[in-house]
């Protein structure tokens, strides 16, 4: 736990920290891009790194095996594509610079969510699949100040949508 100790980067040493259960590392001013090593942790099931200058994932994110449950990368500088974790239970995306579109297939990407928020720049007119018996709890996205929240129970499809005065 090294929270707002003004870190300009990741700790090398936390490479070989193979037991690390919960790592938080934010409201630093860590810079540039999130490690591969970090994510496939074989323990790590929090990992909360918002409130930095995070712009971009290292490597790919096909045949990645992480455990992670939480992940909070809010207030970064993220862009590009929504990486999707599918172990991942809590996922937060909110008040970064992402521009894409939320995929269809989402359900199938995050199979355990309960909650996920994404930033402002997303398709503000979504149909996602769910596949059941999924149990979405919370689902947000903001725009500048204003917010939009909806709480879903057993839902099978999700439709948000959002419109601008």
């Amino acid at each position: 736990m090294l929270p707002s100790c003004k870190l300009r980067g990741i700790p090398s040493f936390l490479r070989n920290q193979s037991t690390l259960l919960h790592l938080d590392l934010a409201d630093n001013e860590i810079v540039g891009l999130i490690p591969h090593w970090i994510l496939e942790n074989e323990h790590l099931g929090h990992l909360n790194l918002s409130k930095n200058f995070l712009t971009r994932f290292e490597g790919s994110f096909w045949n990645l095996s992480s455990n992670l449950l939480l992940l909070d990368l809010s207030f970064n500088q993220l862009q590009g594509p929504f990486p999707f974790i599918p172990t991942l239970v809590v996922l937060d995306y909110s008040n970064n610079r992402f521009n894409s579109i939320i995929p269809l297939d989402i359900g199938n990407r995050l199979p355990f969510i309960f909650m996920l928020s994404f930033s402002t720049k997303v398709s503000l007119d979504v149909r996602i699949q769910l596949p059941l018996p999924t149990k979405v709890n919370k689902w947000s996205w903001s725009e500048s100040k204003r917010s939009s929240r909806t709480w879903i129970c057993r839902a099978t499809i999700l439709r948000v949508q959002y419109q601008m005065s």
